[in-house]
């Protein structure tokens, strides 16, 4: 899960739910956790990659 994105010169993300990972970790582009390798970070989502599966992850915003 996607919990937020910040932005700026070199974009971060933290997402939970990563293999091997308890709670949230900041990754950048091009980090491996738990065989998931971050590709893109957008204003508005993130996508990762891992093993034959691609995912694009986007923040929930929970005041809609």
């Amino acid at each position: 899960m996607l919990t937020g994105i910040v932005w700026g010169r070199d974009p971060a993300a933290v997402i939970e739910g990563l293999p091997g990972v308890e709670g949230g970790r900041v990754v950048r582009r091009g980090d491996r956790v738990g065989g998931i390798t971050i590709k893109q970070i957008s204003r508005t989502g993130v996508s990762a990659s891992g093993l034959d599966t691609l995912w694009v992850l986007t923040v929930r915003e929970q005041w809609r």
